[in-house]
C-alpha cells in the first residue's frame, strides 16, 4: 500500500490535517521508534501518516517550567527528558526512566508522547509518569484541551482515553515544596540493556523536615495489562518514618505492590518469575530508605 505522508509545521496546520482526517484510516508518529519496526514486519495498513516530527511549537516539543509545574511536550524525547536538569533535580524516577529506555540513538527521537500513546503496560517512560501521577493535557483537532489524570488514561493493552481527533500535547509534573528522599525506576530484563522491561518498579516518596513520609507513589509495568498504581502500598508507607523501615516493613510492602499485578507468561519471562523479580526489587528499594 501507498504511504502519504503529511508533516505539518505549526500547530494550526496540524490541527487542520487531524480534522481533515477523521472518518480515515491514518496514523500519527514523531519517532517512529514503534511505528518502523511494524511496517518493516507487515508493511502499511494504512494510508496516511501524520508526521508530528516537524511541528515546532516549543510547549508540544519542549519541555516548559514554572512555579507550579514542569510540562513536558507531547513530542519532547527521551534524551530530553534525561538531560533536562530541572527534571533530574525534582523527579530523578522520569530521569532515570529515560536513561533506560533503549538506546542512545532511539532516545534521541522517541517521544513522550509515544510512549504513553503506544499504551504498552512496559513502557518505562509510562510507569514513572503514573508514580508522579502526572497529567495528560489532550489537544483536540477543534482545538479544546482537556486534562486527564494518568491513572485514567490507560484503559487497556494498547488502548487509552484518548478520542480519534485528540492528541498528547503536554504532560504536566506539578511541583511539590517537599524533597523526594526517594525517586528511583527499576527494571527487570533479560540483558543489561536495549531491553524491553520484564518487569519494573517506579517509586516516588517525599517526606518533611522530620524524614516523615508525607507523599508517596508507587507503580508498576509489565505486570498486568495496564500500567498499576499500587494505593495499597502506598497507603502503608504513608505517615512512617524512614527509620521504622525494617525488614519487616519492607517485606509487608514488597507484598502490597505485587498484590495487585497479574503478570502473563510470554518468551520474555513466566508469570512466577515476574512476580518474584518484582518482590525482590522492590523489597531491596525500601530496604534501602
Amino acid at each position: 500500500m501507498k504511504l502519504e505522508i503529511i508533516s505539518p509545521v505549526t500547530t494550526p496546520e496540524l490541527l487542520s490535517a487531524l480534522g481533515e482526517l477523521q472518518g480515515q484510516s491514518f496514523r500519527m508518529a514523531a519517532g517512529c521508534t514503534d511505528l518502523l519496526p511494524e511496517l518493516r514486519k507487515i508493511g502499511s495498513t494504512f494510508p496516511v501518516l501524520l508526521n508530528l516530527a516537524s511541528v515546532t511549537d516549543e510547549n508540544f516539543s519542549g519541555i516548559l517550567c514554572d512555579d507550579d509545574a514542569i510540562y513536558i511536550g507531547g513530542r519532547a524525547t527521551a534524551h530530553q527528558i534525561m538531560c533536562h536538569v530541572e527534571i533530574q533535580k525534582k523527579f530523578p524516577v522520569l530521569s532515570e526512566s529515560a536513561t533506560q529506555l533503549a538506546s542512545t540513538q532511539i532516545r534521541q527521537v522517541a517521544t513522550v508522547g509515544g510512549n504513553l500513546c503506544t499504551a504498552s503496560p512496559s513502557g518505562d517512560i509510562s510507569c514513572a509518569l503514573m508514580a508522579l501521577e502526572a497529567e495528560i493535557e489532550l489537544l483536540s483537532a477543534a482545538g479544546t484541551k482537556r486534562v486527564v489524570p494518568i491513572r485514567s488514561f490507560f484503559t487497556g493493552v494498547r488502548r487509552t482515553a484518548m478520542q480519534p481527533d485528540e492528541l498528547v500535547y503536554r504532560v504536566i509534573l506539578k511541583r511539590s515544596r517537599l524533597q523526594p528522599a526517594l525517586s528511583t525506576f527499576v527494571k527487570v530484563g533479560t540483558r543489561r540493556s536495549m531491553e524491553c522491561s520484564v518487569v519494573s518498579l517506579s517509586a516516588h516518596i517525599a517526606t518533611d523536615a522530620n524524614g516523615v513520609i508525607l507523599s508517596s507513589g508507587i507503580a508498576v509495568g509489565a505486570s498486568a495489562p495496564t500500567i498499576v498504581f499500587c494505593s495499597a502500598a502506598s497507603d502503608i508507607i504513608s505517615g512512617k518514618a524512614l527509620e521504622e523501615f525494617t525488614p519487616e516493613l519492607c517485606a509487608k510492602v514488597a507484598t502490597a505492590i505485587i498484590e495487585p499485578t497479574a503478570p502473563i507468561t510470554d518468551l520474555r519471562a513466566s508469570a512466577w518469575y515476574r512476580k518474584q523479580a518484582l518482590y525482590n526489587i522492590s523489597e531491596a528499594v525500601f530496604a534501602d530508605l
